[in-house]
């Protein structure tokens, strides 16, 4: 089994990190560590989690190219070195760098169409045999086309608005007195 796996993404959220993009589960080599993250199927919303485990990355197969105009597009294409047989789970860990924090309490949003607003979007997906047919029986129960990480809200200090609002009104009653004086 082989797979062509072209996407976007949005360059001013995410910084695609080809080094640490690896190949996890049924497709990793016995040479690699086992490692296959328990994260369920992508739809709907669901909490941010960001991947944080100390893995061996293993890209055996894989080749990665970056858009050679700088544009925002990657393509990965993977080549097995013996017949295999996939499940239906995750076999390929994107990495990027978040270039805009996200704070506590955020939301990726998982759509089986394009999101106009997308962070993510998969623009091909074929999975081929051997001898570079492309495959029907490569589908997905869970399929999703694009994703958008979704910032939560900055938490707003309550007792310091609170507190600032009787200054600001005694502060503007000053500043009346001072433009009524002024205007005399």
């Amino acid at each position: 089994m082989n797979f062509d796996f072209d996407f976007d993404f949005d360059p001013t959220l995410l910084a695609f990190n080809r080094d640490l993009t690896s190949l996890v589960c049924d497709l990793r080599t016995d040479s690699a560590n086992p490692y296959c993250p328990n994260l369920g199927p992508g739809q709907g919303t669901m909490p941010l989690e960001l991947i944080s485990d100390n893995f061996t990355v293993d890209q055996t197969g894989l080749t990665i190219a970056e858009d050679a105009t700088g544009r925002p597009s990657v393509s990965i294409s993977y080549a097995a070195a013996a017949p295999i047989t996939l499940r239906e789970r995750n076999f390929l860990a994107l990495a990027f760098d978040l270039l805009k924090p996200m704070p506590p309490g955020s939301t990726v949003t998982y759509s089986p169409t394009l999101l106009a607003d997308a962070s993510l979007s998969t623009t091909a997906f074929h999975c081929l045999d051997e001898n570079d047919v492309n495959l029907d029986k490569c589908e997905s129960n869970h399929p999703s086309m694009s994703l958008r990480l979704n910032a939560a809200p900055a938490p707003v200090p309550g007792p310091l608005a609170v507190a600032g609002l009787p200054v600001m009104l005694h502060a503007s009653r000053r500043l009346r007195r001072r433009v009524r004086r002024a205007g005399r």
